[in-house]
């Protein structure tokens, strides 16, 4: 039975701790980057499956007929500026740390 108690309070205190690293890694309010880098979205492809996933990016800022891009996770210095599709417009600048990531219809 003590044996029990001790799996309990082992298993209580592996609880608090993944709870204590949770909050200092990612921060209360969620994903938590460092100066010059935002908070992102990207896509992540399994197979079949696309999943969208927050990524610290270095943050960019693109001219007018383009769109900034987040980067893909691992690397947080792929962020960049792709042109307009055809058909779509910018006509301001666009960066990630603004969340303006995409061109309108003409």
């Amino acid at each position: 039975m003590a044996s029990n108690n001790n799996e309990k309070i082992s298993f209580k205190g592996f609880i608090l701790a993944i709870t204590v690293f949770s909050v200092t890694v990612f921060g209360v309010g969620g994903l938590q980057c460092e100066n010059g880098f935002v908070v992102a979205n990207s896509i992540k492809r399994i197979g079949d499956e696309i999943t969208m996933i927050q990524v610290c990016c270095q943050d960019i800022t693109c001219g007018p007929g383009e769109k900034a891009v987040a980067c893909e996770e691992g690397n947080p210095y792929s962020s960049a500026c792709d042109p307009c599709e055809t058909g779509t417009r910018q006509e301001t600048r666009t960066s990630l740390s603004t969340g303006s990531t995409s061109c309108e219809l003409k």
